[in-house]
């Protein structure tokens, strides 16, 4: 298993990641105070160990891709956040997001794509996005499945953990 991860690592270090909404909100909460990871109900089955691991993967590449829904995603969570801490993650998140490669879709086209039952509009542009451009990294098992079954290059983010990436 790790060394088909190296391998992706390796072979997408140029051309990208893309990581869906949990795991980009992980980032921005722990970049915003690692201890506030386990404390916020939409990051607490993360851990700070967690939140370290995505940092240093996310350094390995070039470009770390997004999508609009995802984006959208983030934002309605750090929603659920309250006072400072709100308006602190959520001015972290302002100047994380020029620093993205947003890629849109418009939702008339992902509507018609053959994940959108199954995964609503998020992970379909996740998927659709990331087709042959982009490595994915999520913690969605289905998602993950779904993607290692199409061919598509995607890492299960449990599998860096249990791997001791």
């Amino acid at each position: 298993m790790r060394s088909h991860i190296d391998q992706l690592l390796v072979e997408y270090r140029t051309e990208g990641v893309l990581v869906d909404a949990n795991l980009l909100l992980l980032y921005v909460v722990g970049a915003y105070d690692p201890g506030w990871i386990d404390r916020f109900k939409h990051t607490s089955a993360f851990t700070e160990a967690d939140f370290e691991l995505l940092d240093r993967l996310l350094g390995r590449f070039q470009i770390v891709a997004t999508t609009p829904p995802v984006l959208t995603e983030v934002s309605n969570f750090l929603g659920h956040l309250s006072g400072s801490t709100q308006r602190d993650c959520t001015e972290l998140f302002r100047r994380l997001i020029p620093e993205l490669n947003e890629t849109h879709r418009a939702s008339e086209e992902l509507c018609k794509h053959r994940y959108f039952h199954p995964f609503r509009l998020t992970d379909t542009g996740i998927a659709e996005v990331s087709e042959d451009s982009y490595l994915v990294v999520t913690d969605d098992f289905q998602l993950y499945q779904a993607l290692a079954n199409d061919q598509q290059a995607v890492i299960n983010f449990n599998h860096l953990r249990t791997a001791n990436w």
